[in-house]
């Protein structure tokens, strides 16, 4: 392959293998985010659901990471 190729091709990987990272970030804070709702549902009376949080800070919109 010439050395044009070669070069594309790194960035194509470096490109998909950034895209996989912000993925998994996306979906460990999506589970971490569900287990501190868990935690706290738990452990307020009568059920009240109050979240300091924002809910949705995905700048991309939604599930993106699901295929």
């Amino acid at each position: 392959r010439s050395q044009g190729e070669l070069l594309e091709l790194r960035q194509k990987q470096e490109e998909d293998e950034k895209t996989k990272m912000h993925q998994n970030e996306q979906r460990s804070s999506r589970v971490n985010n569900a287990f501190l709702d868990r935690l706290q549902s738990q452990s307020q009376p009568s059920g009240v659901h109050q979240s300091g949080r924002f809910q949705n800070m995905d700048c991309f919109g939604g599930d993106s990471w699901v295929s």
